[in-house]
């Protein structure tokens, strides 16, 4: 914690992100002239230059992906054993992250939106939170964050 007070969790080079890695972004289909479906990432109102392993993280807990799934994405990421424990501290660092940036983001659609109702944004909001209050009150989150601010030169990869 207070690592992320003094901001010493080791800065790595920021790359485009995506930042909204909800399962209803995802496309599967083809384009006129495809022989192959292919799976198309759309929506990128949230789209900005940031962490990879924020949007990592994104992708993870937004597709309910377990600590094995997580690997299998890091070696897809960053390729086999190209990775380390850093790697791995990151994205459940980052995965509590996004749970606390969702129920923000869900709180403020229930004061503005007009697409959902709000009793869908205050579940979805208070979804997060939970999720996010439980996920940061847990050992692994201060290892995460103990793994972190050791330092991380994840600089390779995509």
């Amino acid at each position: 914690k207070e690592a992320m007070r003094n901001g010493e969790l080791g800065m790595l080079p920021k790359v485009p992100c995506h930042n909204d890695y909800m399962p209803a972004n995802w496309v599967w289909g083809r384009l006129k002239g495809d022989q192959e479906p292919k799976l198309w990432l759309i929506d990128f109102e949230y789209g900005a230059i940031g962490d990879r392993f924020f949007d990592l993280a994104n992708f993870s807990i937004n597709s309910a992906l377990q600590e094995k799934h997580d690997e299998e994405m890091l070696d897809c990421y960053f390729g086999a054993g190209k990775w380390g424990p850093e790697h791995m501290a990151r994205v459940k660092l980052y995965k509590v992250v996004s749970d606390l940036r969702e129920s923000l983001w869900s709180y403020v659609q229930w004061g503005v939106s007009t697409t959902c109702s709000q009793e869908f944004y205050e579940e979805y909001g208070v979804k997060c939170f939970d999720r996010f209050t439980a996920a940061a009150a847990t050992p692994q989150f201060e290892a995460a964050l103990a793994g972190v601010s050791d330092g991380c030169t994840a600089t390779s990869g995509k």
